[in-house]
């Protein structure tokens, strides 16, 4: 609202400038919604409020052109309550640039679940909190209702400059806010945790222009705060307590340039420095990060460019800070004892060094190389030694000591690529590429060491106006140097698209399809360094080795348009959707209470249809008027909770004019 407020008493200052063009658009929106089920997940990323069923808005541009003036303003969506507005003005050396805009995120409520004897069985038992005494809201069940909790996020932008000659100065403020609440799990209890943050951002610069060069120096000042509580929940009680990080202050240096040393030659690079403290528990970062990049091109074939970039990380810690407030169910009881600074942040030190060649073969081939070398030093770096020995269910023995999972204290990582672009024949395109990494550690157990990666696009004009793309993507690579998992990855996505169009008439289709698969050796017990060592047939821990989690997705998708007269175009499009996981095991439980078979420790079955006609009415009599009637249909089934499923149709009308 401040930037709104801002927006139209500059606007209001500019219009007695002597404006030469004048114009403006100007719509009005209605929009009426029918749902059914869970609207959460349908309607999670369609930009529109979780509890509006009948609203309208509106939307407007206008702009203004005089003798060294420009203004222009826009906003969209205005009476929504996710509407945005954007404001450019130039007068002379002087500028103003403002934009505000607003928009919910949804937080669903998504329970997960194993495939157990071959059914269906949610993961814990998930009960509300209750208790009059709580500070936090109490939820009445677990319910569809607390699958809608949202939170707003507004962002807004202020930027003033002035240009006098070869030189400019600016200043800008930037800020987040999000407030609301969504449902947090805690020791199988729920709970409405609040949403209540603020982060602001104060710039201040200039810019120079250096002969065929250039540079900048920009000095950023922010402050974050965090007025929500952290609840800790036990199975009688909870904790109040401060947010990890509640607040806290950064400020950030940076200076980066441009230049033309020689003929042919291009050179920039920046340094920046950059500290933030937390106002609450001490703790304080530093950052310094260092870039340089020149580039020349040899003759008119050939161009090379190399790069280098330096950061370093280090983390102050506060071990007298103390995160706990309170522990009582009234919230008023005595501090909790604690141990602080148990475990260090990971100071860490990277250079990265790049270098790319392409070369122009000819003018319907051309090649491309690369190189980067990602070296990482890490201070403090964790590591958990396991030190029981075990003999596990399929008579596996571990020895004690063997196995590990830590945080690589330094890694190297090669990177090689390569690629061409050739034109063929019948005006087709077709662009290859591969990219190879190797690393002598892992930084994270689940993370490669090698992987090699296959790629392709293809566009092909086959006949008149129909039009053929394509692309292709295959990657492998496994953790060569793992110390407990042994993973291995494999990553497949495929794209294709027919599209044809007329004076009067477009149509289309289009599939595409991805696939992630991961094989890793899972413990469910005995592994760890705090359980003693054991062997009584009947209780051996179970493992499996190279466990598979996949998941795949593929879409399916239409469109078209018919120019029906003069007056109406109607345009259609309809996408189906099915997104599929699994991680398959065969683990057999004795234990009195618990006996069955785990089939798939992580299943998931959803589909997604998604169907929007729209008919477009624009009058001969007036080239200035339009109107627009939408109808659309989102459908979200999950095939194994029925609580996330639901649907949601809408119909919105549109009316523009021109002036």
């Amino acid at each position: 609202m401040r930037n709104l407020i801002a927006m139209l008493t500059l606007a209001i200052i500019a219009s007695p400038l002597k404006a030469q063009n004048l114009s403006a658009d100007v719509t009005l929106n209605a929009l009426m919604k029918s749902n059914s089920g869970s609207n959460a997940l349908v309607e999670e990323y369609n930009g529109r409020k979780t509890d509006i069923t009948n609203a309208g808005s509106a939307d407007f541009k206008a702009s203004a052109t005089g003798a060294n003036t420009y203004l222009d303003l826009a906003g969209y969506d205005i009476g929504s309550g996710e509407g945005s507005w954007d404001l450019n003005l130039n007068a002379g050396g002087f500028g103003v640039k403002a934009s505000e805009s607003n928009m919910v995120h949804r937080q669903p409520w998504i329970k997960t679940g194993m495939i157990v004897n071959s059914t269906w069985s949610v993961n814990g038992n998930v009960s509300p909190q209750t208790g009059a005494t709580l500070l936090a809201p109490a939820l009445s069940g677990i319910s569809r209702d607390i699958s809608g909790r949202s939170f707003n996020r507004t962002e807004s932008n202020t930027m003033l400059s002035y240009a006098f000659g070869d030189y400019g100065v600016h200043a800008g403020l930037w800020e987040e806010k999000e407030q609301g609440d969504i449902i947090s799990r805690n020791n199988s209890k729920a709970w409405v945790q609040g949403i209540d943050r603020d982060l602001k951002m104060v710039n201040l610069g200039f810019d120079a222009k250096i002969g065929d060069g250039a540079m900048a120096y920009d000095y950023v000042r922010g402050n974050f705060s965090d007025d929500s509580q952290a609840i800790y929940v036990s199975t009688s009680s909870y904790i109040l307590g401060r947010q990890l990080a509640p607040a806290h202050k950064m400020e950030m240096r940076n200076l980066s340039f441009r230049s033309h040393p020689v003929a042919g030659y291009n050179v920039n690079g920046s340094l920046m420095s950059r500290t933030r403290e937390g106002v609450i528990n001490g703790y304080k970062m530093y950052s310094y990060v260092a870039t340089l990049a020149a580039s020349h091109r040899f003759g008119k074939k050939l161009n090379v460019t190399v790069k280098g970039y330096g950061r370093t990380e280090q983390v102050n810690e506060n071990d007298a800070w103390n995160p706990i407030a309170s522990y009582s169910k009234t919230g008023n009881g005595t501090p909790l004892t604690y141990k602080p600074g148990e475990t260090s942040y990971v100071d860490k030190a990277n250079f990265t060094g790049e270098m790319l060649a392409n070369y122009d073969f000819s003018e319907k081939l051309a090649f491309n190389l690369g190189y980067k070398l990602d070296n990482n030093y890490r201070r403090h770096a964790g590591a958990e030694v396991f030190t029981s020995s075990n003999t596990y269910n399929d008579l596996g023995y571990v020895e004690a000591n063997s196995q590990w999972n830590a945080i690589a204290k330094q890694n190297t990582i090669n990177i090689y690529t390569a690629g061409v672009n050739a034109s063929l024949p019948m005006n087709a395109e077709l662009g290859l590429g591969f990219k190879a990494t190797r690393s002598n550690a892992a930084v994270f157990e689940a993370l490669l060491t090698a992987s090699e990666e296959y790629s392709a696009d293809l566009y092909v004009p086959v006949k008149g106006n129909l039009f053929f793309t394509g692309s292709a993507m295959v990657m492998s690579g496994e953790n060569k140097k793992s110390h407990h998992t042994n993973s291995k990855d494999n990553q497949n996505s495929y794209l294709a698209g027919l599209d044809w169009s007329d004076a009067k008439y477009t149509a289309g289709a289009n599939y595409a399809f991805d696939q992630v698969s991961n094989h890793s050796d899972m413990y469910y017990g005995g592994w760890a360094a705090q359980t003693p060592t054991y062997d009584t047939t009947g209780t051996r821990p179970y493992r499996e080795l190279g466990v598979l989690y996949r998941a795949a997705n593929d879409t399916i998708g239409f469109h078209g348009s018919a120019k029906l007269s003069k007056e109406y175009t109607l345009a259609a499009n309809s996408s189906y959707t099915r997104s599929l996981g699994k991680a398959p095991v065969n683990i057999v439980l004795t234990k009195a209470g618990d006996a069955g078979t785990i089939n798939d420790l992580e299943p998931s079955d959803i589909r997604i249809v998604s169907t929007g006609l729209n008919l477009k009415f624009s009058p001969a009599s007036n080239k200035n008027l339009s109107a627009n009637l939408g109808l659309r249909r989102d459908q979200w089934t999950d095939k194994l909770d029925s609580l996330n499923s639901g649907w949601v149709n809408s119909a919105s009308v549109a009316v523009s004019s021109k002036f």
